[in-house]
């Protein structure tokens, strides 16, 4: 079935599935990155001056999964693709750095529960680095819209010249 669809529409094809990949990546980021954002840690306080432990240890498992199920499936995408990689991978590590302090903080706020007051404070603290942390997601989800643009042209070129040439070729085709 395939044998009856020349090469280069195969070709032109296979590009618009990756820019359509790289796209849908974007998307599920930049969505990810807003969600993780505005989420409540003001309630997650509340929770705890109510002495409430089991709850927010739930809460923050269900994050610490959240962002590891987010981490696999960025990856799973990552592989999929063969240009864009380096600042996708970047967004990566900085992925799996704010997990690595989500687990700590959780670690801190399971033993010092019992102090609700100066727990209250570190979650506070902990929230801003947060926000400044998803602030630089947020960044580098502009800088890899920009890195999609600038491939959406290359593939505009290429798209171009594959046409210029499969019309070349034509006029030298056997009959």
């Amino acid at each position: 079935m395939l044998r009856n669809i020349s090469i280069g529409i195969r070709i032109i094809v296979i590009i618009g599935v990756l820019a359509f990949t790289i796209v849908g990546l974007m998307v599920t980021v930049y969505f990810t990155a807003y969600s993780v954002k505005n989420s409540s840690i003001a309630g997650t306080e509340q929770v705890m001056l109510e002495g409430q432990q089991e709850k927010i240890k739930l809460g923050t498992q269900s994050m610490v999964w959240a962002i590891n199920t987010l981490v696999i499936e960025i990856k799973d995408s990552m592989e999929e693709q063969s240009r864009g990689s380096g600042m996708i991978l970047q967004s990566l590590e900085q992925i799996n750095g704010i997990t690595e302090r989500v687990q700590t903080g959780a670690e801190k706020i399971k033993t010092e529960s019992d102090q609700s007051i100066n727990a209250t404070v570190k979650l506070t603290d902990m929230n801003a680095t947060m926000q400044q942390e998803i602030t630089g997601i947020v960044a580098q989800v502009g800088r890899v819209s920009e890195s999609a643009q600038a491939a959406h042209a290359t593939v505009s070129q290429n798209n171009e010249g594959l046409s210029s040439l499969y019309g070349a070729i034509t006029r030298f085709r056997m009959r």
